[in-house]
C-alpha cells in the first residue's frame, strides 16, 4: 500500500500527493476552501504501469516566501529508467513541477520532505546500505535547488525503514522504524 499525503496552504486548500493509475505515477489533487476536488497534475512524468500496489509513497510540503508558495515533493517510482526517490517542485500550485532530482540510489523506495519558510528544505529516505535498509537525509539551503551529500541518520548495523520528517519551530524532526533483528523502535532525531 502506498501512503496519501495531505499539506494544507495558508489560504484554506488541502493538496493530496496520492497513487494514481494508468500510468501509476504520484499524483497533486486539491480541495479548495469550498471543498471542491481538483485535479492538477502527476508529480513527475514516469509513466510507470504498475498493475497492483506497490508500497511506495511520498512527502509533500508548502513553502511561502512573501506571497509566493512553493510546494515541495518526494516521489518513489518503479519504472525501470527512474528507480529511486526523487525531489522536485513546483512554483505554480502544483500544475507544473520543475526537473527531478534523484536522492539517494535505485534501492530508496519510502521519502518524505519538509520544508521552513526561510529556504532550508530537508528530504529523507530508505535504501540499502552496507547493513541492510538505511534512513538517509540530504539538506538543501536554497528552497529546493541545490542538495547536500546524502547522511545516514540510522544506527549501523540497525534495519531502518519508512521515514517521515515534520518541521518544528527549531528545525525539523526526523522519525523512522529501525530494528536490531529482535526489538523494533520508533526513532527520532532533530535536525
Amino acid at each position: 500500500m502506498s501512503w496519501n499525503t495531505l499539506t494544507p496552504d495558508s489560504s484554506g486548500n488541502v493538496y493530496v500527493l496520492y497513487r494514481d493509475k494508468k500510468p501509476s505515477d504520484l499524483s497533486l489533487g486539491l480541495v479548495d476552501s469550498d471543498e471542491q476536488w481538483k485535479y492538477l497534475s502527476h508529480a513527475g512524468a514516469f509513466d510507470w504501469q504498475f498493475e497492483g500496489c506497490p508500497h511506495i509513497g511520498g512527502g509533500l510540503d508548502v513553502q511561502h516566501n512573501n506571497t509566493k508558495q512553493r510546494l515541495h515533493a518526494m516521489v518513489g517510482t518503479g519504472h525501470p529508467e527512474h528507480l529511486g526517490v526523487h525531489y522536485l517542485f513546483s512554483e505554480d500550485r502544483g500544475r507544473t513541477w520543475s526537473r527531478t532530482t534523484q536522492l539517494g540510489d535505485d534501492s530508496a523506495i519510502h521519502s518524505d520532505v519538509a520544508a521552513h519558510d526561510d529556504g532550508r528544505v530537508v528530504a529523507v529516505w530508505d535504501m540499502m546500505s552496507d547493513y541492510g535498509l538505511a534512513v538517509f537525509k540530504a539538506e538543501s539551503a536554497d528552497q529546493g535547488h541545490s542538495w547536500s551529500q546524502p547522511e545516514q541518520l540510522s544506527g549501523k548495523g540497525m534495519r531502518a525503514s519508512h521515514p517521515r520528517i515534520v518541521k518544528t519551530g527549531a528545525g525539523f524532526l526526523a522519525l523512522w522504524t529501525q530494528s536490531d533483528g529482535r526489538t523494533q523502535t520508533l526513532s527520532t532525531q532533530r535536525l
